[in-house]
């Protein structure tokens, strides 16, 4: 084989390994970020976990997961299992209402680090008011108070009773009077006797 021959068989090598190289960066650079809970520019009233989908196997190592609060405070998340997805609870007071961020950098399986970030509001939702309670009044008698109308003249005006010595007076009379006429008639018999006896003397 001549040395042209060789020298293009080279260069035909060469083009096809750049061929190959060039196809391999860009599916490389192709694992990105598919979806993720919450989304960028979500409103959210609640979140105990975020989660992060990407196009191909993670590495499980240098990744990070950060929440920023709209006051600027940062708290790392503990990543669970890395797959193509990454997991963290959220742990409370992480975020704040308003806009918060979540910061992520993964790890593709090649080893090249993809970051990026999520924009979202947490607005959580105000407390439902509890219905005020309903106070019964109850009206109550007190030592100075007029009499109710439901309250009788019985009631309120006790009825006076005789005493026994009232009544032993009472009884008694009856008696005293009969004893008082029998002795009146006895001495009206008696005077009428005595005159008689005395007219009948007169005559003889």
């Amino acid at each position: 084989m001549s040395v042209t021959a060789l020298v293009r068989h080279g260069l035909a090598a060469a083009a096809a390994l750049l061929a190959a190289l060039a196809l391999a960066a860009p599916a490389a650079a192709h694992t990105a970020l598919v979806s993720s809970s919450p989304a960028d520019g979500d409103t959210v009233t609640e979140l105990t976990e975020v989660s992060l989908e990407f196009t191909e196997q993670l590495l499980d190592i240098g990744n990070e997961l950060v929440l920023v609060a709209p006051d600027g405070t940062p708290t790392e998340l503990e990543i669970g299992d890395v797959t193509e997805t990454v997991t963290a609870p959220v742990p409370e007071g992480a975020i704040a209402p308003g806009e918060n961020t979540l910061r992520f950098r993964v790890v593709s399986a090649d080893g090249h680090p993809i970051e990026g970030s999520i924009a979202f509001t947490y607005a959580p939702e105000e407390p439902t008011p509890s219905p005020a309670p309903v106070v019964t009044v109850t009206a109550t008698a007190t030592p100075g108070s007029s009499p109710s109308a439901s309250e009788t003249p019985e009631s309120s005006s006790p009825t006076p009773s005789a005493t026994p010595d009232a009544v032993a007076a009472t009884a008694g009379v009856p008696g005293w009077g009969w004893i008082l006429g029998g002795a009146g008639a006895i001495a009206v018999v008696a005077t009428a006797v005595i005159l008689m006896r005395g007219r009948g003397a007169g005559r003889g």
